[in-house]
């Protein structure tokens, strides 16, 4: 059991982590002038990779908890 609630406590830390990361990213043409489109879209795929890690870690802390 203890190894659980450790378990996710580390699934709650990455996934705040990982949505701080995600947020921090600008990802609208406006916020981004000087930006070619290339960096655009990678800039918005990495927020995508992000965002899906973090809905993984949500998934795993719920699994965790039930």
């Amino acid at each position: 059991m203890r190894l659980l609630k450790q378990a996710a406590q580390i699934e709650h830390c990455l996934m705040l982590s990982y949505l701080f990361a995600a947020s921090s990213l600008k990802c609208t043409p406006s916020e981004l002038p000087k930006v070619s489109s290339i960096q655009f879209e990678r800039i918005r795929s990495w927020k995508r990779r992000l965002l899906k890690v973090s809905q993984e870690e949500m998934r795993h802390l719920h699994y965790v908890q039930c």
